[in-house]
């Protein structure tokens, strides 16, 4: 099986990269969406991996969706992956009540392998480049409610 790292950088939404979110999965996984510029998406059109291109609510922002599954079963065991490293600007470990907020620009460090269906994947490491604290007192949209 050929592994490849590759390097995505944008911004995300939806970070949850320190604790597992176990909604749709009850192994649980971690998860952050990656908004892809010009440059990276053409990276992620290239690298042939087997993920859904999505776009935001106005359709012009597209995006996608890289995973980590915690726990996985491998040949009738479950193995403990873990959560990705997760790192600051300097490349030092972020405290686990570090929240990253929507807007927050990161470089999204994906290991890259053959499977059965094509391409796929495994979030390795998420550095933070530029943090939007998130502040649960005032939604993101302006609403006061």
């Amino acid at each position: 099986m050929a592994t490849q790292q590759l390097y995505f950088k944008g911004k995300c939404q939806w970070a949850k990269v320190f604790k597992a979110d176990t909604k749709f999965n009850p192994q649980g996984e971690y998860k952050i969406d990656l908004f892809l510029d010009a440059e990276n998406l053409k990276k992620f059109k290239d690298s042939g991996l087997q993920l859904k291109l999505r776009h935001n609510e106005e359709g012009d922002e597209p995006y996608v969706t890289f995973k980590r599954p915690d726990k996985q079963m491998i040949k009738g065991e479950i193995v403990d992956r873990g959560r990705p490293q997760i790192l600051d600007k300097d490349n030092n470990t972020l405290p686990e009540d570090t929240v990253i907020g929507n807007g927050s620009v990161v470089t999204c460090k994906i290991v890259s392998y053959d499977g059965a269906k094509g391409k796929g994947h495994r979030l390795e490491a998420v550095r933070i480049e530029d943090l939007v604290e998130y502040n649960a007192d005032k939604p993101e949209d302006g609403l006061p409610f």
